[in-house]
Parts: C-alpha cells; sequence; structure tokens
C-alpha cells in the first residue's frame, strides 16, 4: 500500500487500524487492501466508536494492555504507552462524565453529605445546574417551535 499511512495495528480477531496525518481515502482500495491481507471479506469502516481509535482501543483493551491480542504494530500512536495513555484518558472521561450526571441530578445538600463535592464548591454548582437548566429550556422550546403543524 503506497498511500501515507503512519501508524498501523492490527489485532489478533482481524480489526485494522489506519492513521495518517492525512485523510485515509480506500474508496476503490478496499479491493486492493482486501487482497493484500487475504480477507474473506470486504473490509469496513467502523463507525461505531468515537473518537477513533482511542474508544476502539479502549473498549478492546478493557481489560488492560495485552500485546498477545496484537498481530502487528506499526508507529509511535500504536506503541504501548499511547494505547495505554488512550485508555487511561477514555476511563477517565467516563468517570467524569457518571459523576457530572450525579451532580445534576442530586441536590447540593445531597452531594455535601456524600462527598461527591466540597462547600468551597456550592456556588460553582448551583451556577452551573441553573446554567444547564437554561439551556435545556431552550433547547426545548427551540425544538417545540421548529416542528411543523401538520393536519390531516
Amino acid at each position: 500500500m503506497k498511500r501515507c499511512v503512519d501508524n498501523v495495528l492490527i489485532t489478533t480477531e482481524g480489526n485494522l487500524l489506519l492513521d495518517s496525518s492525512k485523510k485515509i481515502m480506500l474508496h476503490s482500495g478496499v479491493m486492493t487492501l482486501q487482497s493484500a491481507l487475504e480477507l474473506k471479506d470486504l473490509p469496513t469502516r467502523v463507525t461505531t466508536y468515537t473518537p477513533l481509535p482511542k474508544s476502539f482501543l479502549a473498549h478492546y483493551f478493557a481489560n488492560g494492555y495485552d500485546e498477545s491480542r496484537i498481530l502487528y504494530s506499526h508507529g509511535p500512536k500504536f506503541s504501548k504507552e499511547n494505547i495505554e495513555e488512550d485508555i487511561r484518558h477514555c476511563i477517565e472521561n467516563a468517570k467524569n462524565r457518571q459523576r457530572n450526571r450525579k451532580i445534576l441530578q442530586m441536590s447540593t445538600r445531597e452531594l455535601l453529605e456524600d462527598g461527591t463535592i466540597v462547600a468551597e464548591n456550592v456556588g460553582k454548582i448551583n451556577d452551573t445546574k441553573k446554567l444547564v437548566a437554561v439551556l435545556e429550556r431552550e433547547e426545548t422550546s427551540t425544538t417545540i417551535s421548529s416542528r411543523e403543524n401538520v393536519t390531516v
């Protein structure tokens, strides 16, 4: 393959990750890739993990980095250190999302008693909750006003 592919990772399950500083276009190259890798089926673009490749790597290595699950790796992006950093980053983001949901759903008093927040952050938390409520109301009113009334 004579494309500018900077990083490549092939897993033992047949997942192929290509990364480049330029956009990779494989419209006609898919059949070439299939024959070069001796695949039974045409490769398909993965769209279920966002952002790629971090979220795919976090899912694939959910139990930690395991070199035996890698068939081939090329380039610095798919080195052990970078993969572990990507996994750690995805886990931290998931924890933060869960914590933020909890903060928005519970009262400030409950959060203080729970130990989720400290007293010095109460003002910030209340201001943020008010801002989120305003944004949600604006989103709801925009959605309602943009609907078309259709009578049959």
